[in-house]
């Protein structure tokens, strides 16, 4: 499944407006498929997508293992930055 997500729905519309996240993660994106939840940033002048997590866990809003509250945390302390894509 994570295959097909990220060889066929992430590159065919990554800009996808209906993937834009909000709020603290306004510029996020994600697709979703069953429980499984990938957010990725997406750079349209460098045509580059960089997946920055992967969850498979139930969401359930305010649940301290909601996936959403995990990655803000994560982006809040900054672990979710990335190095530019090796050459």
């Amino acid at each position: 499944m994570i295959e097909e997500v990220l060889d066929r729905i992430i590159p065919h519309d990554p800009l996808a407006p209906e993937r834009r996240l909000s709020g603290a993660l306004s510029g996020v994106f994600r697709v979703k498929k069953g429980r499984m939840r990938i957010c990725y940033l997406a750079d349209p002048t460098e045509q580059v997508v960089r997946v920055i997590y992967i969850s498979e866990t139930s969401r359930k809003d305010g649940d301290s293992n909601d996936p959403y509250r995990i990655l803000t945390k994560l982006i809040n302390s900054g672990k979710t930055t990335s190095a530019p894509p090796p050459d």
